[in-house]
């Protein structure tokens, strides 16, 4: 079998920006393995990914979805779909994954278990090639060190609807809208009591911040990259997915083309 880790496809962007929809399409292909909800409900048991075989194969696919985009049912939180698994990172990396920007290379150690482990998810899979998103800090240096060759998709969307989202979503006004989330986004210099005075600066904030490390992170690393916007690929998304899939040497499959006619995009900007 050939390296199932040639060429993976990492989807970053800011929280809220449109990276589900926008990555979600393109893990419509049935060559593509990425972490699932069960690599985020139990990341030390690989052979869970072996699950994938059951909810999809040429008998019947049984499609999971996003609560975020969809209203949804109480048997999909069983089906086996995509997730950013972040307890997943941080068992194979430490908890200073999740809540970090981690400016730094992979170890020698962090590479060779990441790549291990990921290499077993692919094959668990049955697939032939990795693909995933992280949102947050982009951590481009990190990924870059682990996947030399790996295909950097950037999200972005208009600055104002992603931080009206971001500060009405749950999960934010719950935990985040309070404080500098992850550590090392916030510069030193900066009045962070006088931002906690005010949810809406310190979201702006960190959302600037987070723009910001990513450009930062991209031109360090000299990392394989293309940028898609939110708003192009509402437009025209079967112009920006054909895109995308050329710059990752991937096929525009019927599940891709599928994907579009079984999920009408509506432009949530405001």
């Amino acid at each position: 079998m050939s390296d199932v880790l040639i060429k993976p496809i990492i989807f970053i962007g800011v929280p809220r920006s449109g990276t589900t929809i926008i990555a979600e399409s393109i893990l419509a292909n049935n060559d593509l393995a990425w972490p699932s909800n069960y690599s985020n409900k139990f990341p030390k048991i690989v052979i869970l990914n072996s699950l994938r075989k059951f909810f999809h194969n040429k008998y019947f696919y049984l499609k999971g979805h996003k609560s975020q985009l969809y209203k949804t049912n109480f048997f999909n939180k069983y089906t086996f779909k995509a997730d950013e698994s972040y307890p997943m990172w941080d068992y194979l990396v430490g908890s200073s994954f999740s809540k970090s920007t981690i400016e730094r290379e992979a170890t020698t150690t962090e590479k060779k278990i990441i790549r291990n482990y990921f290499t077993q998810l692919v094959k668990k899979q049955g697939k032939e090639r990795l693909a995933f998103k992280i949102t947050g800090p982009s951590r481009v240096i990190f990924l870059k060190s682990v996947f030399p060759d790996a295909c950097f998709i950037r999200v972005k969307r208009e600055i104002n609807p992603t931080i009206n989202s971001l500060m009405n979503v749950g999960f934010w006004k719950k935990d985040h809208s309070n404080e500098i989330w992850w550590e090392g986004l916030g510069d030193e210099n900066d009045n962070f009591e006088e931002l906690k005075q005010s949810k809406l600066e310190l979201t702006t904030y960190q959302v600037y911040k987070l723009n910001q490390l990513a450009e930062s992170e991209l031109k360090k690393s000299n990392a394989n990259f293309i940028e898609v916007d939110y708003e192009n690929f509402i437009d025209t998304p079967t112009i920006e997915i054909q895109r995308i899939c050329k710059f990752c040497d991937l096929t525009y499959s019927e599940e891709i083309k599928q994907f579009i006619v079984d999920n009408p995009l509506v432009n949530r900007n405001k």
